[in-house]
This record gives structure tokens, C-alpha cells and sequence, in this order.
């Protein structure tokens, strides 16, 4: 018993006695590099992006990656689609303050110009050409 709690002792203080963590511990998409505080239990992590977080013991059991990665796998592909005058091209990089995905490079299919439109408002036909040709292809 003692050595046991021996072993989930790190500098005199119990970590937790359930198990004993390491570096080179995999959670998901994370690998444990090395404790970072005891006094809260944080522990840096290394996401299969490169990210290195501290984070805490439960954050570590109940996620597999960090939050881009988990936006990326989870957002659609838009490109190729044509909604009314709009071809969808590709995401536009990402601005200060938005979300990841939420402005996507869409081509005007009456003048040939590139904007930056909400996909949103593209798809749902809010958007249905650009300023230019505004009136000459909607009816």
C-alpha cells in the first residue's frame, strides 16, 4: 500500500492515487509531456496539432484534442458548391474574433469577382450575388 502511494506522490503531495500519469501517456489525440503544478494538478499536454497546454487531470480523461482541432474534424466542405450566383471556393483565413469556418471565399458567378461571404447567408440564399450584380440575376 505504501508503495503505491508512494509512486502517486509527486514532491511529497498525493497526485491522485487512482493512477499514476507520465509522460508519454496518451489521451486521444494528446500526449502527456510532464507535470506542470501540483497545487492545482496541471499537467502539459501536446496536441497532435503542436499545441502544448496545461490542463487539468479531468479536462485530460474527457478530451481527445484541443478546440481547432476539434472545429476542423468536425467542419464541413463546402467548396465546389453553387448557391444562386455564388460558387463556394474555399475558407478565408480566419479574422480576429470569429469563429473558424464562418467566412468562406465565394465567387460571383455573374462578374467573376471573389468576396468574402458568410456561408451561412450563402447556402441560405440571404446572399444571393454580389453588390455589382445585384438585380440583374435575381428574380
Amino acid at each position: 500500500m505504501q508503495d503505491a502511494l508512494r509512486e502517486a506522490t509527486v514532491q511529497g503531495k498525493i497526485v491522485n492515487a487512482k493512477r499514476k500519469l507520465q509522460p508519454g501517456d496518451r489521451f486521444g489525440n494528446r500526449v502527456i509531456l510532464r507535470l506542470a503544478s501540483v497545487e492545482p494538478e496541471l499537467w502539459l499536454a501536446r496536441c497532435k496539432c503542436g499545441l502544448e497546454q496545461e490542463l487539468r487531470r479531468d479536462r485530460l480523461e474527457t478530451t481527445t484534442e484541443c478546440f481547432e482541432c476539434a472545429i476542423k474534424a468536425r467542419q464541413t466542405d463546402y467548396s465546389g458548391e453553387v448557391h444562386h450566383w455564388w460558387k463556394v471556393i474555399e475558407p478565408a483565413p480566419q479574422r480576429p474574433g470569429q469563429s473558424r469556418g464562418f467566412y468562406w471565399r465565394c465567387e460571383c458567378l455573374g462578374c467573376g469577382k471573389i468576396y468574402e461571404r458568410q456561408i451561412g447567408h450563402v447556402r441560405s440564399g440571404r446572399t444571393k450575388s454580389c453588390v455589382h450584380c445585384k438585380g440583374k440575376f435575381e428574380h
